[in-house]
């Protein structure tokens, strides 16, 4: 009876790890993309820095994303990654939608996202 407790996976059991896990990307996102703006305004870093690290924080947010989603669900950090990643790169799709975006460079920022988030997914789980 406990393994298949351990090993369940009930509706609000997925959606609840979900929200938290982006609700985490997106404050990162927000606080890493914050912090860059200061050392960007108060040093003499390049602007040739900005795209680059701009890719690292959503990365490094992307797996922290994932990896607090598979803690909280427990199980299943594969999965759970690849759904912070998937429902990310929607999300950002929907957001830029209304812009001449580049398909190639969202093609390759969308299979990144979903590695980092896959990856940190792995690691959160016990």
């Amino acid at each position: 009876m406990a393994i298949k407790n351990k090993l369940s996976c009930n509706f609000p059991g997925r959606l609840n790890p979900l929200l938290r896990g982006l609700m985490i990307t997106y404050l990162l996102i927000i606080l890493l993309s914050l912090l860059s703006g200061f050392v960007f305004y108060f040093s003499p870093l390049n602007e040739q820095w900005m795209q680059p690290l701009g890719v690292i924080i959503t990365a490094a947010a992307l797996f922290f994303g994932g990896r607090i989603a598979a803690q909280t669900a427990g199980n299943k950090g594969m999965i759970h990654g690849l759904t912070i990643g998937v429902t990310f790169v929607i999300i950002s799709l929907l957001l830029s939608l209304g812009s001449d975006i580049s398909w190639s460079a969202l093609a390759m920022k969308s299979v990144y996202a979903v590695l980092a988030s896959i990856i940190g997914g792995i690691t959160g789980v016990k």
